[in-house]
Parts: C-alpha cells; sequence; structure tokens
C-alpha cells in the first residue's frame, strides 16, 4: 500500500493518481471554487455492492475549516451519481463514500478520493493549498479517512512554518506530532518561535498564549514556566488564570474536590472556542466523578451545566440504565430517578437531533449522518427507558419504547430482541411473542433467554419439549446460512501489517511466523466492557478450534490503562481462568498500524496474511459470536 504523499513537484500526477482509484471518479479533474463537480461511484464493483443505505460525503477543506456536506445522488446500474458545487473559500475538495448501516467506509486504500481546488485557468492550485495541504496532513487526515503519515505531515509542516506561526491550532498539531517523533529540525523551529515571543516585550496576549501552548505539547516544563510568568506580568487577569487553574486536570494532578473547585472558578471566566470544548470536557467529568460516588446533588447541579445535549443525554442514560438494574438480571435501584433521567436523555437526544449545535457535531460528518447518528443514540436510550418503565409495573408503555429501539437498530440487537419479546408476551400474549421469537431465531438475532422463552411458548401451544427442539434446530439452522450469506457479502480482502510483539510470558511472537495459518487478532482492554463481556464467547470459539492446529487466537492488549499494563492483563486474565496468548501493544503501535478506532475489534488474517474479516464491537450474543467466528474462520481458510 502507497501512503499519501504531498510532493510539490508531483502535485500534478496527484490528481491523476487518484483518478485511478478503484470506485470514485469526479469530473472535472481540476475544479475551480464555484463550478459543479459531478461524482460517480461505482457501487456494483465495490465492497458494498448490496448495500442499500449508502452515502457519499463532500468535505470542503482550507487551513482552518473543514465543511462537510451530503452529496444527492441518483442510483442507477449499480452505479451512484451526484454532484457538488465547490465553495469560494475552499482549497481542496475530498469525497467520502461511507455505508449508513455498517459505518465502513471506501478511503481508496488510505488515499481518499480528493484534489486541490484550482485557480480559474487551472495551471495551478488556488493561492493557500500549500497549507492546506500540510494541515490536511497534520490535522485533518482522519476526518478525511486518509492513512496518517506523520514523517510526511512533519516535512509539510515545517515547509509552511511561517505561514503557520500565528495558527495555533496548526501549530499544536505539529509540535505534538514532532514531540512524539522526536524531530529534532520541527523542534528546533518551534523553540525559535517560543523563543522569539519570550523575547519581543510587546508580544500579545495571543501569541504568548500559542507559545505556552507549544511548551506544554513539548513537555518543555522550564519553557512554560518562563512563558506563564511573561504572561503573569504583562496580562495578570487574563488567559493565564485559565491555564493555571486548569493545570492538571486531565492528567491526574487534581482529585475530584479540586475539579469541582477549578470548574467553580473557570465558569464565569471569558473563553475561546477551544476553551469552551475543553471546559465542556471537565463538566463532564466532575458529574461523572459525582455520579460514580453517588452524590446526586453534585450530579444534578454538574450535570446541568454540561451544555452538550448529547454529552449531557449519554450522562443521563448511564445514571438511568445502572438504576434500572442494567436489565433484568439485576435488582433495580432507584426507578424514579431512572426514568426521570432516561426521559430526560431522550428530550435531549431529540432536540439536538432537529437542531444540532456545531458543537455537538462530530467532526467530519454532515448533518444527516450526525440524524443517523442521534437517531441511533435515541434507539438506545428508548431501550433503557423501557426497562425503567417495564420494571415500574409500566409494561404497556415499555413496549411501546422497546419497539422504538429495536426498530432502531433493526432488531439486530439480541439484548434488545430478549426484552422485547418479554415485553411484548406480557402486554400482547404468547402468540404474538412467539411469532417475534421465530423471527429472531431465524435471523440469528435471538439469544439464549429468547431461544428458551420460544421453547416454552412452543410446548404450550403443542405440547411436545421434542417437536419444540426439532424446529428450534430448524429456525437455527437458517439463521446461521443466513449468516454464512452476509458474511461472504463482508469478506475484504487487505494487507495485514506485520509486527512483532511479546506475550504474558516475555516471549516474541511475531505475526510473519504465523503464515499458514488463520490468525484471528482481537484488540482489547481490561477496562473495555463489550471486550470482556465477548470473552466467554471468544473461550468457547478458541476451544473449537483448538484440535485443527492451523487456527492461532492472538488477544492484543492495547490502551491499557496504568503503569504495569502487564499486571493488569496477567492478573484479569489468570482471574477468569481464560488460556488466551495475550500480547501486549504497550505503545499502541500495532492498535494504530490497525486504524482501529473502538474495542473490541477483531481481524480474521488468512493463510496468506491478509485481513479477509474486521468485526467491531460485541453483539452481547455469546452463541452468535461463536457461529460468526466458525464461519469467519472457515471463509477465511478456504
Amino acid at each position: 500500500m502507497q501512503n499519501l504523499r504531498w510532493i510539490p513537484s508531483l502535485l500534478l500526477l496527484f490528481t491523476a493518481c487518484l483518478l485511478q482509484a478503484q470506485h470514485l471518479h469526479f469530473f472535472p479533474e481540476k475544479p475551480v471554487a464555484g463550478e459543479t463537480v459531478t461524482i460517480t461511484y461505482d457501487q456494483a464493483a465495490s465492497p458494498f455492492a448490496n448495500d442499500a443505505r449508502f452515502r457519499i460525503a463532500a468535505c470542503a477543506v482550507d487551513a482552518d475549516q473543514l465543511t462537510v456536506t451530503d452529496v444527492v445522488v441518483m442510483a442507477k446500474d449499480g452505479k451512484l451519481t451526484g454532484q457538488y458545487v465547490v465553495p469560494a473559500a475552499a482549497k481542496a475538495v475530498y469525497f467520502v463514500p461511507r455505508s449508513v448501516q455498517s459505518e465502513e467506509e471506501d478511503n481508496n486504500g488510505g488515499k481518499g478520493y480528493g484534489t486541490a481546488v484550482y485557480q480559474a485557468n487551472r495551471q495551478a492550485p488556488v493561492a493557500g493549498y500549500d497549507l492546506t495541504r500540510a494541515a490536511i496532513a497534520g490535522r485533518h487526515f482522519s476526518a478525511l479517512r486518509l492513512e496518517r503519515n506523520e514523517p510526511e505531515a512533519l516535512r509539510l509542516m515545517g515547509e509552511q512554518f511561517d505561514a503557520m506561526k500565528s495558527n495555533g491550532v496548526l501549530l499544536n498539531a505539529y509540535a505534538y506530532m514532532a514531540n512524539r517523533n522526536k524531530s529534532e529540525a520541527a523542534k528546533a523551529q518551534l523553540n525559535g518561535l517560543i523563543q522569539k515571543t519570550l523575547n519581543d516585550p510587546k508580544a500579545g496576549e495571543d501569541a504568548l498564549e500559542i507559545a505556552l501552548n507549544l511548551s506544554d505539547a513539548l513537555e518543555d516544563e522550564a519553557l512554560a514556566e518562563s512563558v506563564t510568568a511573561r504572561m503573569k506580568k504583562r496580562f495578570p487577569k487574563g488567559k493565564v488564570l485559565w491555564y493555571e487553574k486548569s493545570k492538571g486536570f486531565f492528567d491526574g494532578g487534581m482529585s475530584p474536590d479540586d475539579q469541582k473547585v477549578a470548574v467553580e472558578a473557570l465558569a464565569a471566566m471569558p473563553k475561546t472556542k477551544s476553551m469552551e470544548d475543553m471546559y465542556g470536557s471537565m463538566v463532564y467529568r466532575v458529574a461523572s466523578s459525582a455520579l460514580r460516588s453517588g452524590d446526586m446533588v453534585a450530579f444534578e447541579k454538574y450535570s446541568k451545566m454540561i451544555s452538550n445535549r448529547v454529552m449531557r443525554a449519554s450522562l443521563y442514560n448511564s445514571l438511568a440504565w445502572k438504576e434500572a438494574g442494567e436489565g433484568l438480571e439485576k435488582p433495580a435501584g432507584k426507578l424514579d430517578l431512572a426514568r426521570k433521567y432516561s426521559l430526560e436523555s431522550l428530550q435531549l437526544v431529540e432536540a439536538a437531533m432537529n437542531a444540532p449545535t456545531q458543537a455537538e457535531m462530530y467532526t467530519g460528518y454532515t448533518p444527516a449522518e450526525m440524524k443517523e447518528i442521534l437517531k441511533s443514540n435515541y434507539a438506545m436510550f428508548s431501550d433503557t427507558y423501557g426497562l425503567a418503565l417495564y420494571r415500574s409495573g409500566q409494561a404497556k408503555e415499555a413496549l411501546v419504547y422497546q419497539r422504538i429501539a429495536c426498530e432502531g437498530q433493526q432488531f439486530k440487537d439480541t439484548e434488545s430482541n430478549e426484552r422485547y419479546c418479554l415485553f411484548l408476551e406480557k402486554v400482547e400474549g404468547g402468540v404474538q411473542a412467539l411469532a417475534a421469537a421465530e423471527k429472531f431465531i431465524a435471523e440469528g438475532t435471538a439469544s439464549p433467554a429468547v431461544k428458551a422463552q420460544f421453547k416454552r411458548l412452543f410446548s404450550t401451544a403443542l405440547p411436545s419439549e421434542q417437536a419444540a427442539d426439532k424446529y428450534m434446530a430448524l429456525l437455527e439452522k437458517e439463521g446461521k446460512a443466513k449468516m454464512l450469506e452476509e458474511l461472504k457479502k463482508k469478506m475484504i480482502n487487505e494487507e495485514a501489517p506485520v509486527f512483532t510483539l511479546r506475550n504474558l510470558a516475555g516471549e516474541t511472537v511475531s505475526l510473519e511466523s504465523l503464515k499458514g495459518k488463520v490468525v484471528v487478532l482481537d484488540f482489547w482492554a481490561t477496562w473495555c466492557g463489550p471486550c470482556i463481556s465477548s470473552f466467554p464467547g471468544m473461550q468457547r470459539a478458541q476451544d473449537a478450534h483448538k484440535e485443527k492446529g492451523d487456527v492461532v487466537f492472538l488477544f492484543v492488549d492495547t490502551w491499557e490503562n496504568g503503569e504495569n499494563k502487564e499486571k493488569n492483563a496477567s492478573e484479569f486474565i489468570a482471574k477468569n481462568k481464560y488460556n488466551f496468548t495475550v500480547l501486549m501493544d504497550n505503545d499502541n503501535a500495532v492498535v494504530g498500524k490497525y486504524k482501529v478506532e473502538g474495542i473490541p475489534t477483531k481481524f480474521i488474517l488468512d493463510r496468506n496474511g491478509r485481513i479477509r474479516f474486521k468485526s467491531v464491537g460485541y453483539s452481547g450474543n455469546p452463541d452468535a459470536l461463536v457461529d460468526e467466528m466458525a464461519f469467519m474462520i472457515e471463509l477465511a481458510g478456504q
């Protein structure tokens, strides 16, 4: 795979290379501002040939801003065609095709689909493009779904350093990369700028603020202290107060009580946009801490200070889920609180869905995509509200919200389906519940509890447990056949990044040494709830293949917390009596190579070391997980 390289001398080749992309083309090849670009995506030839819910996002980019909109597309003969008008301020435009349902994207092998915006004669890019392409490499790459290449980003940003000198956001990105990559050339540029600011007796507060941020990013405490002293002297009641009162908030330097004091002190202070974002995160952390400690007075106070309605709704849902018993197995807590906060979470999400603020928008997503995300949140929070209502004796009302939850998740979440079948039997009777359970079993989205309910209801209607067993076996067979067909459609063929890691015994394990075998990589961490929930099923899947000898399961511990990561992982595995081969990705390098955005994420590699499947998250159904793993391993091994 070739990394995207923004080399000035090869600029004219850039667009041509992108036009060789397999699935997406755009015309004209060198668009100018205000011009209409026609985009064509060959969906039939892409991995998303059978995806009915598919869209293309258009991204207009300049150094400081990324504006994302939906391309309205028409489908015909397996191709999607749409048009996009290039905004006047854009220096580059990119197009991101992605599935609404699976959230998978076509990123053209990490190169993306995009081009510079050109001058009217189409001979050269518009002014400001060089800085924009440096910003793309160093800041916007993730939103544009480009492969991360920090050495290249450092080179480009270094070339544009003079143009970046007043751009604190880009300079910060440059400084963090310089520190991570130990780039002495970049550090020299940044230190030179900081010293120049310190030596300028007329340096303004904004310039000093940039210098302080850069000192922090470079982890130069002495330099940061010098800049802080200068700011105190020149602007004693200015931004320096913000930094002093917020310092240590996120790195463990403050106790929960000190964090409350900091939040109170910063409440009325003037804030830039970045400060507002940071302050929102601080308030969220204080409210979360109050929730964990059971201090409901503090929770009520600080949660109301969270202006981002999506964040506040998520926090309210967490409280409601806990008080509702986190399902039907545990005893419920305070159901009045569960109902109150769950309903508020739904109201907040609905309000954000209708008119999201800029702070509530996810970077790189269009308004339509954001609405889809919030619809998904509404469905998930409806599941919580349905549970709270049911446990409060309001089964009829609970069924209404549980149906909303299941419809929003397309009846694919096994735990939600389980509650739906239970509520349905309570409200509408066994016949309706039996029909729903039958459907879920046939589609492979039934939990063990739904299967037991089906068996009970079937045996009641036809008093023969043996008949129920046989019929359920037929349904499960049908569900597995559907699962196999769906998995065949999801097969990919990508190069697997090689790595060598140590296991918990200190032995090195290299991926290359496993050529000729099917390899299952499971990225996880001890703090990850879905990872832990999936492990009983993964143990069963591993046990089912242990006699074959040509299938290897590797559990890659990554993003682990604490100083002694090996100790955390080892104690967890021993305590739960798993016989997994755990590899330690202590510097998070391997998880970065595999572009994992959330855990658990599993990759199934074929015998040639190529990725054939990628599976993100856990459905909550161990039976389905075992079946899915078996099918993916079988297909990858063929």
